[in-house]
């Protein structure tokens, strides 16, 4: 899947094939979006079956209180 744009405060991912029904993606939701070089940038929340893609928040508005429960900096390395 690819970044496409922001809206709001979600990210919009293409993903690399349409789906067909909800099935395709059931069970998704909260399931981490990486970059291509490991790190967490998002979680999925919600897929467009119109648009092709998935939404998730962008997690830097949310760093603080990520912060106060998890190590984000073992998150975040590079491998």
């Amino acid at each position: 899947m690819t970044y496409q744009k922001t809206e709001g405060d979600r990210f919009f991912f293409k993903t690399s094939q349409p789906y067909k029904t909800y099935k395709d993606y059931y069970g998704c939701s909260g399931a981490p979006i990486l970059t291509s070089d490991g790190r967490l940038v998002s979680l999925v929340v919600e897929g467009d079956k119109k648009k092709t893609g998935i939404y998730g928040p962008d997690l830097r508005i949310y760093r603080c209180a990520l912060d106060a429960e998890i190590d984000m900096a073992s998150i975040t390395k590079n491998p």
